[in-house]
């Protein structure tokens, strides 16, 4: 993950829905830059329709997903139009077809993740890959644990886990690799719009309709809102219609405030956000956005340093517990202990770390 503030050099690029095109902006900037599409709806190469998500794969290239052209695009630096990954054969639930996608993610392996929400699937897309695979849903629209219904956006975690917003079911699931059914995570009032994951395993979420964003902690019985949630308005200490969000390497959350055309960051604990994208009010020139929809950080391919971060403290513990384990059973006790740990935290982070590109 990246980070955006007076002290990074790091980007985020918008889904500006409205106005069919991607936005990369600096930190700190007055307006944006045309990343992708800006030339009207279209279904042509250099065109968007509706984008609902982006991300940034480990070349800085970047991927938007196209409800309005059922079809994920990828758009290098500098390009003039978008190459096919997902999709674009048509609305359908043929493998090698998409239906309204609404959130992608990308896997360690560089694959794309997709929220095929009117498929009521996830499907994974290998690079170069003629075709998906569905990896959660498939088993048409229900709120049974093999099933999905409208699934609107994805998330990975270290652990290649794949949590899935579902809008009907008003639910957030996990799904484990291969597994044939997904585990509720949590079941909220609203219909949950956005995910995110923080190092620690905490899951952040935005609701349709509602004025917050809400965070619930690792192993936690409910819920609590770590931004806005003083009612709908355009405030400094509101949101209105958060529908996409992002955290940075400090935690911090980016939050696309989808009814206020704005993207607000917002640290932990504090009463108002900072504006960084946008305005206050629907625009099509290059210092607004018009229902912007998700959002990406530039540098997310270094999120490796961000696992290392989440592991520090487990690390401690081991540790801690093993001189403890010297001194009162002896140190094969001890050493069992932190064998352990480097076998089931430590080793699965060592191979990507020797393989995954860190963004300058």
């Amino acid at each position: 993950m990246g980070r955006v503030d007076a002290a990074s050099p790091s980007a985020i690029v918008i889904a500006d829905r409205s106005n069919h095109r991607v936005l990369r902006w600096e930190a700190n900037a007055a307006e944006g830059t045309v990343v992708a599409g800006g030339y009207g709806r279209g279904a042509e190469a250099f065109k968007l329709a509706h984008p609902s998500a982006v991300a940034i794969d480990e070349t800085g290239d970047v991927l938007v997903a196209e409800f309005g052209n059922d079809r994920v695009v990828r758009w290098g630096k500098n390009c003039s139009q978008g190459f096919l990954v997902a999709g674009g054969n048509g609305h359908g639930s043929g493998l090698d077809q998409l239906h309204g996608p609404s959130g992608i993610a990308l896997a360690a392996d560089g694959a794309v993740v997709i929220a095929d929400s009117d498929n009521h699937r996830v499907v994974r897309w290998a690079k170069g890959a003629s075709h998906g695979t569905a990896i959660a849903g498939g088993n048409g629209a229900g709120d049974g644990l093999s099933q999905l219904w409208d699934p609107n956006d994805v998330a990975i975690d270290q652990h290649d886990m794949v949590f899935v917003s579902e809008f009907s079911n008003k639910r957030i699931v996990c799904w484990a690799a291969g597994a044939s059914e997904g585990v509720i995570v949590i079941c909220a009032t609203l219909s949950p719009s956005s995910i995110a994951l923080s190092c620690d395993g905490d899951i952040f979420f935005t609701l349709f309709g509602g004025d917050c964003v809400m965070r619930w902690a690792s192993e936690a019985s409910s819920g609590e809102v770590v931004a806005g949630g003083n009612g709908l308005g355009s405030k400094a200490s509101q949101l209105s219609e958060p529908c996409g969000l992002t955290l940075d390497w400090n935690g911090h959350i980016l939050v696309v405030d989808g009814g206020n055309h704005r993207v607000m960051r917002w640290r932990l604990g504090a009463k108002e956000g900072v504006l960084i994208a946008g305005s206050y009010a629907a625009c099509d020139e290059l210092g607004g956005l018009c229902n912007p929809a998700r959002l990406a950080i530039e540098g997310a391919w270094s999120a490796w340093r961000c696992e290392l971060h989440w592991l520090w403290p487990k690390l401690i513990r081991r540790v801690v517990k093993f001189l403890l384990l010297v001194q009162t059973q002896g140190l094969h006790s001890g050493l069992v202990s932190l064998g352990a740990l480097l076998i089931t935290h430590l080793l699965p982070y060592a191979i990507p770390m020797c393989r995954v590109p860190v963004a300058s």
